[in-house]
């Protein structure tokens, strides 16, 4: 989206609204300044709404400014209106604003026509759809995408046979995998099957990891009355996802004595399809921009389409608009199979906001409607110990454990064994660390935890030295892990390797006080007092927990420190 705070833009409008308002209507939780309702007034509560992330807010303000400007001050304020309108989801509003002024950008006019054309569809006038989809209005950067929507607007306007284009030979490997899916869609929709499922297969072959098509071919499959079929390629999805909703719930289904055959696609369902793989596309290649208008372009076509809600607040989450993010999360039904995943977003997008209080709220809430959901289960769980819940955490990791059974995974365990450490029991969480690492050898992240706690407890420092080792060279750029290797040769007195690495670790984790902290020990027992005085201010500046800080500060306070770094130097007694 174009930056709409642009001095260039705020001059003439400033000019050509009026100062005082007609009517006074201030909008949804208006500003100070929205509620003057003045033309620049509300066209600075807009930019203010975009910049929180608030587009719904924006669409609101930016619309009325255009009602009460003329000329091109009113055209830029529709644009704005319009683009807002697509951000928040909301189609219909920015179809009525699709920009048709020559001073709008070619981009924005074409996706304005793509935009009124889905409107259109979903309004039940295919046919106008169809004829902006083949004419020229909709063209680059959005002209494959229209090629793929026109012929389900045809069928919907009642073509019999619509031309089912081939995927285009020079594009890129994503893009005609997700072109010749929606050939494989349009082809079973119009009946013509012979080449469905070798389309599938095919696709299968191109993109092993890609769901859409394994849960489309297991949906052709059942329909084809082949559901002994359909339960073998469920069973495969599981296989490698044994938490997969959407998988667990066609399965069940495809095994019935008198299996539900899932409904054919209507015309708005295959065009939204088509949209929300387009869209993954484009958030794969990290254009979300263009992925959030495909998701709601999809979820207008068909409301039912909640993986495109879903994505859309994931989205809005990943750029900060929290509040957005909670809004859409929490349109997902229950019955939804993204609901779980939903209700973590919002805890999560809590904890984004640094309000723990109402993330563990949110958390405890979605056990409380879905109890025995061993997914949200551990979410909670890792709620609790971000809260200092630990004790509590450590009940729920080892109830989703136990009934998990044998298929427990190496995370479950290393995340009980962070929470048991952190309740001081120890023996438990070594225990449940080598678990994880006997079901997951090669995981750097335990690896680095098991021997850096070995260090900092003195004990078994040469296996400690040969795991930290293994971790760099696994995960050479993650500053916590050669932190945790300089750590360990500090502990073995090797100070000139600890140094080294713990340079190393500062520079690609500048912001951790602990790092900073290792580093200041280190000089300090090398003798080179000043430096390590700098890295101890250096913490109280990295907003350190209050068990840190007050050690820090202590070390500063003394300025030798000598006694408390020379015990810290020194390996601990080993545990009995």
């Amino acid at each position: 989206m174009k930056a709409v705070a642009c001095l260039a833009l705020l001059i003439p409008l400033a000019v050509a609204l009026p100062a005082t308002a007609q009517g006074n209507r201030a909008g949804p939780a208006a500003t100070p300044a929205a509620s003057q309702s003045s033309g620049p007034a509300l066209y600075l509560a807009g930019n203010a709404a975009v910049s929180d992330g608030r587009f719904d807010l924006a669409l609101d303000y930016f619309s009325r400014a255009a009602d009460l400007a003329s000329g091109d001050a009113r055209d830029s304020l529709r644009e704005l209106a319009f683009e807002s309108a697509v951000r928040s989801g909301n189609i219909p509003r920015a179809a009525q604003f699709a920009p048709q002024a020559e001073s709008s950008a070619q981009v924005t006019r074409q996706l304005g026509q793509l935009v009124v054309a889905v409107d259109a569809m979903a309004s039940g006038d295919a046919r106008k759809s169809n004829t902006i989809l083949t004419g020229n209005g909709v063209g680059q950067p959005f002209r494959a995408l229209a090629l793929m929507l026109q012929p389900w607007s045809a069928v919907a306007a009642g073509q019999k046979d619509p031309a089912i284009p081939e995927p285009p030979a020079r594009s890129d490997p994503i893009t005609r995998m997700y072109a010749m899916y929606n050939r494989a869609l349009l082809l079973e929709f119009t009946g013509k099957t012979d080449q469905v499922e070798d389309i599938y297969k095919d696709l299968l072959v191109r993109g092993p990891d890609f769901l859409d098509f394994q849960y489309s071919l297991g949906e052709f499959l059942e329909r084809q009355h082949r559901a002994p079929d359909a339960v073998k390629l469920y069973d495969t999805i599981l296989e490698q996802n044994p938490n997969d909703v959407r998988a667990t719930q066609a399965r069940e289904r495809a095994r019935k004595r008198r299996p539900t055959v899932p409904p054919a696609l209507t015309a708005n369902q295959g065009a939204a399809q088509a949209l929300l793989a387009t869209g993954k596309i484009n958030l794969a290649q990290n254009d979300t921009d263009g992925a959030i208008t495909c998701f709601w372009l999809a979820l207008r076509l068909d409301e039912r389409r909640t993986e495109a809600l879903f994505l859309a607040a994931s989205v809005e989450a990943g750029a900060g608009s929290t509040e957005a993010a909670r809004t859409h999360f929490a349109r997902i039904p229950k019955d939804a199979p993204e609901y779980i995943d939903a209700r973590i977003g919002i805890a999560e997008s809590w904890m984004a906001d640094h309000d723990k209080d109402r993330a563990l709220a949110a958390a405890r809430e979605t056990v409380s409607k879905s109890p025995r959901d061993l997914v949200a289960k551990s979410s909670l769980a890792g709620f609790l110990s971000i809260s200092g819940k630990s004790s509590e955490a450590v009940n729920l990791y080892s109830q989703v454990i136990r009934a998990r059974g044998a298929e427990a995974s190496w995370s479950l365990y290393y995340a009980r064994a962070m929470s048991y450490n952190e309740v001081n029991e120890w023996k438990s969480a070594e225990r449940d660390l080598n678990k994880a690492l006997e079901l997951s050898p090669e995981q750097p992240e335990v690896m680095n935890y098991l021997g850096y706690m070995w260090a900092d407890r003195g004990e078994r420092l040469p296996e400690a030295l040969a795991l930290l080792q293994k971790a760099a060279r696994a995960r050479p750029r993650i500053g916590a892990i050669i932190d945790s290797l300089g750590w360990v040769y500090f502990r073995m007195g090797d100070l000139p390797k600890a140094i080294e690495n713990l340079e190393v670790a500062v520079v690609l984790d500048a912001a951790d006080p602990s790092v900073n902290d290792h580093l200041g020990d280190a000089y300090f027992s090398a003798g080179r007092k000043l430096e390590a005085v700098y890295q101890w201010q250096r913490v109280l500046t990295l907003h350190p927990e209050d068990k840190l800080k007050a050690s820090v500060q202590a070390k500063i306070n003394s300025h030798q420190g000598a006694e408390t770094v020379a015990s810290a130097s020194e390996p601990a007694p080993a545990t009995p």
